[in-house]
This record gives structure tokens, C-alpha cells and sequence, in this order.
């Protein structure tokens, strides 16, 4: 998850040292679609190899809820293998393979450090981007996880986080407005923001929680 950035002293590039010490987005957005497109295609393969849910298995009490990259991804399936035993089943129907399931808890894990607040890496970015603004993002981000919170309960402890993260950093010293960011940054600050709303699941789990 994100670092910690508290600077006793502001260096000229503290606008830019939020993406390149802390977010950890690869230095060009073309490495950052290259893994993503790798992950994607892992998916692929995962998806061929899950089979249809049966009787038992369906009536099972807590199911996955699917980020729109799984949604994407099978629909792809659907047009250029349609034969594969799941190509015409919705995701809630599909037995996924155990390599789904890693894509699913890795993409899962992305999203919630992409959130754009406190010290997550999403938070981060947004700090590189508009540092006088990012203590108000990062509160309205632990008002829209709390509101979260009542159709899935795990968002509570992640809008505690944040809140927590907010008040240990309330005395941050923020980063100047200038030397502005140079294009590359914005870049992927909008790579970093497809890959949060590609991967966000707003009800990871369904059923018993």
C-alpha cells in the first residue's frame, strides 16, 4: 500500500516525488498498459478455464461481486470464443478458476490503493496534482466510503483508514504549485484513474456480509 510522505524539507520536485518515490506507477504509461494488458490476458485465460456453477455450488452463500474489467473481459470472451463453456453465462453463474480468483484479489487490492485519499498511492497522486486540495479529497473519500459502508460492511474499516491517515497527517507541510508538473505526470494520473474505475468492485462480496 501507499508510504508515508511527511518532508521536513520541500526539495524544487516535490510536486512531481509523490508519483516518482511513492505511487509506484511505472515510469511510462506504455509500461503501465503492457502490465495491465498482461493482466488482462491472464484473465482471458482464467475465464477459459472456469466452468459453468452447479447446483450446489450456486446456492452458496457468499458470491464475488465483478469489477468492469471482468465484465469487459468475459464479454471479449463471449465475441471471440464463443464456444467456451461460460460464453454465454453471466459472471454470477460461472465456477471461476482458481487464477481468476488471484486476478480478482490482485485487481481488488489495486483499486483500494488507488483510492484517492490519505496515503494510498491514489491519494498520493492527487497530492502531486493539487496538494491544497488533497486533505478535502481524502475526507470526502471517507464520506463516500462510510455511505459504501451499508452495502458492504469492510468499507467501514477502510473509511476509518483513510480517516486515520488523515488526522496522523493533518500538519503535512504541502508541496509548492510550482515547478508544475510536466505532461508525462497527468498522463498517468488519468492511467492511474482508468485502472481505479477498471478494477473497483463497489460490493466485493455478496451474500452473508
Amino acid at each position: 500500500m501507499g508510504t508515508v510522505v511527511c518532508p521536513k524539507e520541500l526539495s524544487p520536485h516535490a510536486t512531481t516525488e509523490p508519483f516518482d518515490l511513492n505511487a509506484r506507477v511505472c515510469e511510462n504509461p506504455a509500461d503501465t498498459a503492457i502490465t495491465f494488458v498482461a493482466a488482462a490476458g491472464t484473465l482471458m485465460i482464467a475465464l477459459t478455464l472456469s466452468r459453468p456453477l452447479t447446483v450446489d455450488i450456486s446456492t452458496a452463500n457468499l458470491t464475488l461481486g465483478y469489477p468492469l474489467i471482468f465484465q469487459y473481459v468475459h464479454k471479449l470472451m463471449g465475441v471471440i470464443a464463443p464456444n467456451i463453456p461460460i460464453a454465454g453465462l453471466p459472471l454470477r453463474s460461472v465456477n471461476l478458476h482458481p487464477i481468476g480468483v488471484a486476478s480478482w484479489v490482485g485487481m481488488f487490492a489495486t483499486a483500494l490503493n488507488l483510492l484517492p485519499g490519505g496515503q494510498l498511492d491514489g491519494g498520493h497522486i492527487v497530492y502531486a496534482l493539487w496538494p491544497k486540495v488533497h486533505r478535502y479529497i481524502s475526507w470526502l473519500v471517507v464520506g463516500i466510503l462510510v455511505y459504501l459502508g451499508r452495502h458492504y460492511m469492510g468499507w467501514w474499516f477502510w473509511a476509518f483508514l483513510v480517516a486515520a491517515m488523515n488526522i496522523i497527517t493533518w500538519r503535512q507541510r504541502q508541496a509548492p504549485d510550482f515547478p508544475d508538473l510536466p505532461g508525462s505526470r497527468y498522463g498517468l494520473a488519468l492511467v492511474g484513474l482508468a485502472l481505479l474505475v477498471l478494477t473497483l468492485t463497489l460490493v466485493p462480496f455478496a451474500g452473508s456480509i
